[in-house]
């Protein structure tokens, strides 16, 4: 995968399978990545993020609901640099 330094990738279903791989994926060649999961996936999502942090240091995650239009606004509006 290209350098995807200062893009910015939302993945749904990113606690397991496919949605996984996609963001590890993501992350690894940079992007800054937004995750979205269920409420049954949060314990996932968790673990998820504390392996990312172990395998690639700190990296820029954000993990939201997607059932509303202010659930989205919230997910999308994201300040990574005020992090």
């Amino acid at each position: 995968m290209s350098n995807l330094s200062g893009k910015t990738a939302l993945v749904t279903g990113a606690s397991r399978g496919i949605g996984r791989a996609s963001a590890l994926g993501l992350a690894k060649a940079g992007a800054q990545v937004l995750v979205h999961y269920n409420e049954r996936s949060v314990l996932r999502v968790k673990n998820f993020f504390a392996d990312l942090n172990q395998r690639l240091g700190q990296v820029p995650f954000i993990a939201g609901e997607c059932y509303s239009a202010a659930d989205i606004t919230a997910l999308v509006t994201v300040d990574f640099a005020g992090r």
